[in-house]
């Protein structure tokens, strides 16, 4: 911590001593730029984060300076009582470090969790990439070393459960973890699982820092399956690794909305046509309790309108007024309220889609 205006009471500007840390755990490292009496200088350059300890990343990251001040999270993962973190001024070369951490052995992870979750899908266009299918939060359930992810194999169904061949589908798979994606090709691959394997690491994980992974998948242009879904069958899996003691964790899914298999929703395979992906769902819908997804999508650019109407003709609300729509899925949200912001009784309802001139209708039903 600085000590503005004292340089006197440390030769290194500094009150206090490092908070003693764990083994693995992220912590937050605060830096500022001073003046020779260590009172703070309002700079914006970008400061470099490193530590000594051997085990850990060579480079632990580069943030900005806010008015003088910056934080990073490092992680220390040799139990001593000697290691420093050093920030330095990568516009300056001004470095500066600090006082020795005391790093303790941390408790081996027992028992990782994973909960899922699985984004609405329905309509998925041939050739549509980045298509984000499952997202999965990792977590030390007993224990506090850190762990990463080793392994982690996806199947492909179909609405009835049966396999569906990935090359009928995708033609790659990707899981990404912050900035880091790791994706595999996989036109050509006739079965219907992919594994995942070899991290270094890719996703880590603690009891007080989660992790996030993400799986998105790019849909073949000439894809023959009529629909798919993916899925983490059990907890077979997927695995860990304890960093630390390079011990193997089970595996739990406690608090996940289904447990295992978890699995993502379904995507019905479209042509890129208007007519083909145009929809809603739920349908029908409980207005004032949800809403629907009208759905559709667009081969180019275009001027869009979007009206409704009821059994009589009369218009509802208007969702969309001439306007101009980049190419691509396009999801607009209706709530169930008419245009003066009151609910609709129930009933059916019609959708009309005009696309520069050319006219769509859907039909949607309203039910409380």
């Amino acid at each position: 911590t600085a000590d503005p205006g004292r340089p006197a009471a440390d030769p290194q500007g500094r009150i206090g001593n490092p908070t003693g840390v764990t083994a693995g755990n992220p912590v937050a490292a605060t830096v500022n730029a001073v003046d020779s009496y260590y009172n703070l200088i309002p700079l914006g350059h970008p400061v470099s984060f490193t530590t000594n300890d051997p085990a850990a990343s060579p480079d632990e990251g580069t943030v900005f300076l806010v008015s003088g001040t910056a934080a990073n999270a490092v992680t220390l993962y040799t139990p001593s009582g000697s290691a420093t973190v050093t920030a330095q001024d990568t516009t300056t070369a001004v470095q500066g470090a600090s006082d020795p951490v005391v790093v303790s052995a941390g408790t081996g992870s027992s028992v990782v969790n994973v909960v899922h979750t699985a984004p609405p899908l329905s309509a998925g266009i041939l050739g549509q990439t980045g298509v984000t299918f499952m997202g999965f939060t990792l977590q030390v359930a007993v224990g506090n070393d850190p762990v990463s992810l080793t392994y982690l194999v996806l199947h492909a169904r179909d609405q009835s459960g049966n396999d569906v061949p990935l090359d009928s589908a995708f033609t790659n798979i990707q899981l990404s973890a912050g900035s880091q994606v790791y994706a595999q090709n996989v036109a050509g691959v006739s079965s219907a699982s992919i594994s995942f394997g070899a991290f270094s690491p890719f996703v880590t994980a603690t009891n007080s820092t989660p992790a996030t992974l993400t799986v998105t998948a790019d849909i073949s242009p000439s894809a023959t399956a009529k629909t798919v879904r993916l899925s983490l069958d059990s907890n077979l899996s997927i695995a860990f690794k304890d960093m630390n003691t390079g011990g193997v964790p089970g595996i739990t899914g406690a608090g996940d909305s289904t447990g295992f298999p978890m699995r993502s929703d379904l995507i019905i395979m479209e042509t890129s046509d208007i007519a083909s992906t145009y929809g809603n769902y739920p349908n029908p819908f409980h207005a004032g309790a949800e809403d629907t997804t009208i759905e559709f999508n667009l081969p180019g650019p275009a001027t869009v309108s979007l009206d409704l109407y009821d059994v009589m003709g009369r218009k509802v609300a208007a969702l969309l007024g001439n306007r101009a729509l980049t190419a691509g899925l396009q999801r607009i949200p209706w709530d169930g309220r008419n245009g003066g912001g009151s609910l609709v009784v129930n009933g059916v309802y019609y959708a009309q889609l005009d696309v520069n001139g050319n006219k769509y209708m859907l039909k949607i039903a309203v039910v409380k």
